[in-house]
């Protein structure tokens, strides 16, 4: 008598809806085969994606069709592929959207999801090799910097499409009670994907089906300004507008001053040097331990939670001592030589990106943040940066007005996306189904009850 044991890849297939099963009971197969793919998912072998019975030859073991190559790019004990049902999701189609359930098949790429607890740095740094221009917060050296200040190490979740692009999320697990969530890179600081290859909207939102398949995980992204993924709607994730300020430096240090910063900028920098504040770019220790008392300084006066650690201070100088290292900060000192201002950026690639800043309110009549910007924009076109990112206003007008004197633009898009795997969706659907009954019995409390003079006519029964 067969046993009725179901495998961990029979329950996936059965209960989340495996490709095969799906395609039966949706007609999309020939008539006849639905038995085939019951009897497929009840045996727990994969059933051929073409349709038709399951051979000896669709087994785990083996060898994979030519024609449909998956390239391996994960080795080693740390590295774990994801069960079928759960990390095997998400299909990108290469023509674009717009085709009906057959096109997608045909053109369809399916994604495999790997999580790498403890990275190995070998494919990480190839993928950031690829991606010259890709953001300093998703290379080993940011990662480095998040686990000395904040304790979380960060985790990789490669992802493997079937035209053999390769695909690289370094997200970072940060405490939430039972369940597992991610912030990558967290602090809405620019990130978004590492791939070799071109990331279209359609492939995108292939690979955030495929994190989704995670049921009881949820990541917090933002994604790249330089970038608009535009990325199509979908119940499993929530997409949040932004407005980041990016400044065009392709024409140069002198055409910007000349053409792009307003007259009170301008103005503000010659008063600034008139009253002996001097700027210039500094890598020592002690620089950095100034740049952060005056940023927690500034934290308490405008943002208790802005706040960063001292040791995140301590990593940044640690690796800006190193030769041609990309972080640099801009220091600005009154005529004493105390330090009033500063900001700590990083160059890569073509972009220089403004992590922090900060200024001693008390010596704000100097204009030394003024004076440090301007010294900022001069650097990275030195430099030969084409692009600056000013990063957020965080809604405040006078931090967008001053971005926009610099002749910075707004870029607004989706830029912050949240993941949620099938539990923590049902979960969310359940808690705002509860709060939407809460909300209608307030609404109708009391509606039913009796008139204050009890029952009957003039209270009388």
């Amino acid at each position: 008598m067969r046993s009725l044991a179901l495998s961990r890849r029979s329950i996936s297939a059965l209960l989340l809806g495996s490709a095969t099963l799906r395609g039966s009971l949706l007609g999309e197969r020939r008539r006849g085969d639905c038995a085939g793919s019951f009897r497929r998912a009840w045996n727990g072998r994969p059933g051929d994606p073409r349709g038709g019975r399951a051979c000896k030859s669709s087994g785990r073991d083996a060898p994979r069709r030519a024609g449909r190559p998956w390239r391996g790019v994960l080795c080693g004990a740390d590295s774990k592929l994801l069960p079928a049902g759960l990390g095997r999701g998400g299909f990108h189609d290469s023509r674009g959207a717009g085709g009906g359930p057959s096109d997608r098949r045909r053109g369809g790429r399916a994604v495999k999801v790997h999580r790498i607890a403890r990275p190995d740095l070998r494919l990480w740094e190839a993928l950031v090799a690829a991606s010259p221009n890709a953001s300093f917060f998703l290379t080993p050296e940011f990662a480095q910097i998040a686990e000395a200040a904040y304790r979380t190490p960060t985790e990789l979740f490669a992802f493997e499409c079937e035209d053999g692009v390769r695909v690289l999320l370094p997200a970072r697990r940060i405490a939430s009670g039972r369940f597992r969530t991610y912030v990558a890179p967290g602090g809405g600081l620019p990130g978004g994907f590492l791939s070799d290859a071109a990331l279209d909207p359609g492939r995108s939102a292939a690979v955030l089906q495929a994190l989704a398949k995670i049921h009881d995980a949820a990541f917090r992204l933002t994604l790249d300004p330089r970038e608009d993924l535009r990325l199509p709607p979908a119940a499993e994730r929530s997409l949040r507008k932004d407005r980041v300020f990016v400044l065009d430096l392709g024409r140069g240090f002198v055409r910007i001053e000349q053409e792009c910063f307003e007259k009170d900028f301008r103005r503000g920098c010659r008063r600034a040097a008139r009253r002996g504040v001097s700027v210039s770019l500094e890598r020592g220790q002690g620089a950095f331990q100034a740049f952060a008392r005056l940023h927690a300084a500034g934290s308490r006066a405008w943002d208790a939670q802005s706040q960063q650690p001292s040791a995140l201070f301590s990593a940044c100088a640690a690796q800006a001592a190193a030769p041609a290292a990309p972080l640099e900060l801009v220091l600005a000192r009154d005529s004493a030589g105390t330090p009033v201002a500063g900001i700590l950026g990083v160059r890569r690639g073509d972009t220089w990106t403004v992590w922090l800043a900060a200024m001693d309110r008390r010596a704000r009549l100097l204009l030394p943040s003024t004076a440090a910007y301007g010294f900022a924009v001069e650097r990275a076109c030195a430099a030969g940066a084409s692009s600056m990112v000013l990063g957020a206003s965080g809604g405040i007008a006078s931090v967008e007005a001053f971005k926009r004197s610099l002749g910075a633009q707004p870029v607004e898009f989706d830029l912050h996306v949240e993941v949620r795997g099938t539990l923590r969706e049902g979960l969310r659907r359940v808690r705002a189904f509860g709060r939407w009954v809460h909300g209608v019995a307030r609404r109708t409390r009391g509606q039913c009850a009796a008139s204050p003079g009890g029952p009957g006519l003039g209270g009388v029964s």
